[in-house]
């Protein structure tokens, strides 16, 4: 099973950022723009969870991540470090992985690529028996 996310998420930089701006953001209630920014990712996320097709996953997973970025001015730490957890987070509020925890989520390993015309992140998912 492969979810293949269609753009380049923002990185652990970008997020850090937003947590400190303060101000209303669109979301009532919240005052803390780095919880809409993530609520912003993972809607996306969850709108390509959708088209996918994918279906739960009832076993232990490892979760192979393979990153497409444009460049490589970005360190990879930087690239995954928001993006992993929003993508977790939302197969989770899909009903696609049960929980996130160290039950569900056996490992994970991140490859890395440049590909300027499409960046995306895709995730394939290993079931451990």
């Amino acid at each position: 099973m492969k979810l293949i996310i269609q753009e380049r998420l923002p990185s652990l930089n970008a997020f850090l950022n937003a947590c400190k701006a303060r101000g209303h953001s669109r979301r009532r209630n919240d005052y803390n723009s780095g919880n809409a920014m993530k609520q912003d990712v993972q809607d996306k996320i969850s709108w390509y969870i959708k088209m996918s097709g994918l279906v739960p996953i009832g076993k232990r997973v490892v979760m192979h991540y393979h990153w497409y970025v444009p460049d490589r001015l970005t360190d990879k730490s930087n690239i995954v470090g928001f993006a992993r957890k929003a993508i977790e987070d939302a197969l989770v509020n899909e009903g696609i992985l049960e929980n996130d925890g160290w039950k569900h989520i056996e490992n994970f390993r991140d490859y890395f690529y440049v590909d300027k015309e499409h960046p995306r992140v895709e995730v394939e998912f290993e079931e451990v028996k």
